[in-house]
């Protein structure tokens, strides 16, 4: 009678498993960075999404629109920027800002996340579509890691034309 046995033996179960517990000490701090780098740019694009949201209802309402740091919803200081920013226009045209103004929001950031500006505490679009200053945002997240010192930052610059743009790297 010959008999064949199937399954794994104790010692080709535990040398399985210190190859796998091998590969995830190596591979999870490069994960984390990836995780990171990744939040960075993501991060950096919904600025840029509220940026361009605010050019496109300023040049469409024919009105003053203002992107500018959220504090408990309503506008902040230029050093608020990573609890979140907001897009505000005066809908109902009475000089202030109201809750009822604010075109759209966004969260926090990471905790390991921060923004630093220059230009000014918000920024306004015109209804040319211009902006009221030249700005420049830089995000940081120091969970992202890569190639170069500057793999967890990321540059946001808006023109007084009105333009958005976004880099990898830190601000000139």
């Amino acid at each position: 009678m010959n008999t064949r046995q199937t399954g794994l033996t104790l010692i080709e179960l535990m040398v399985t498993l210190a190859v796998a517990i091998v590969l995830l000490a190596v591979g999870m701090p490069l994960f984390t960075g990836l995780a990171g780098s990744n939040r960075a740019t993501t991060q950096a694009n919904e600025l840029v999404a509220a940026l361009k949201l605010a050019r496109s209802e300023a040049v469409n309402r024919a009105d003053l629109v203002t992107v500018c740091s959220s504090s408990g919803g309503a506008c902040g200081g230029a050093g608020d920027w990573a609890g979140g920013w907001l897009v505000h226009s005066d809908i109902n045209n009475n000089s202030s800002f109201d809750a009822g103004d604010v075109l759209r929001s966004w969260g926090a950031l990471a905790p390991t996340s921060t923004v630093a500006i220059t230009g000014g505490a918000s920024v306004a679009f015109l209804a040319t579509g211009e902006a009221n200053g030249a700005y420049t945002f830089e995000l940081n997240n120091s969970d992202a890691t890569g190639s170069g010192s500057n793999a967890a930052k990321r540059c946001v610059t808006v023109t007084t034309s009105g333009q958005v743009r976004s880099a990898r790297g830190a601000c000139p």
